[in-house]
């Protein structure tokens, strides 16, 4: 071979070593960035399991509790007779209901929720005492949706609307 033969072979053999160092350090680029990226993800996940496990004991308590005092979910019907009920007893001296509308129940594995849609009117502290007296916590009670105003034929008096939800355990 010729000196200008083994130049350029030279020069061919360094370009294409050239080449695979560039396409092998892309790929150890891209693949070093997955493996980042995954190591993140897995460490965030192992962060969460390890509050899980602290917390434990907090949330064995709070199902236990949970198991203790929710109601059970009994049928549709009685449980959509007791939440007129509810609010129908738990009603306060000056407090006139002008509609109940029963709202669609929502079964979720975790509980079941039922509520109604009402409308009522009266003297501004009569409602708050009403209002007040339907959100129980340990009834598991809550108010949604709560628009109140003046009223339009007598201005000592508020309107009212709004939706009271209770949860049931689930069906078992």
């Amino acid at each position: 071979m010729k000196k200008s033969e083994k130049r350029l072979l030279a020069v061919f053999l360094g370009l294409i070593l050239t080449g695979a160092l560039m396409l092998g350090a892309t790929s150890y680029l891209k693949n070093r960035r997955a493996l980042l990226t995954e190591r993140d993800r897995l460490e965030t996940e192992w962060i969460k399991l390890e509050v899980l496990l602290d917390e434990k004991k907090v949330w064995q308590t709070r199902t236990a509790w949970l198991d203790a005092n929710q109601p059970v979910f009994r049928t549709v019907e009685e449980i959509d007779q007791e939440i007129f009920q509810t609010a129908s007893t738990d009603a306060v001296e000056g407090v006139a209901f002008s509609g109940q509308t029963l709202l669609p129940s929502l079964e979720t594995p975790y509980f079941t929720q039922a509520g109604v849609f009402m409308m009522a009117t009266g003297e501004l502290p009569a409602v708050f005492q009403w209002l007040h007296g339907l959100t129980s916590p340990k009834q598991f009670r809550a108010l949604r949706n709560v628009q109140m105003a003046s009223n339009k034929e007598n201005s000592g008096l508020v309107d009212v609307r709004f939706e009271l939800l209770r949860w049931y355990r689930p069906r078992q």
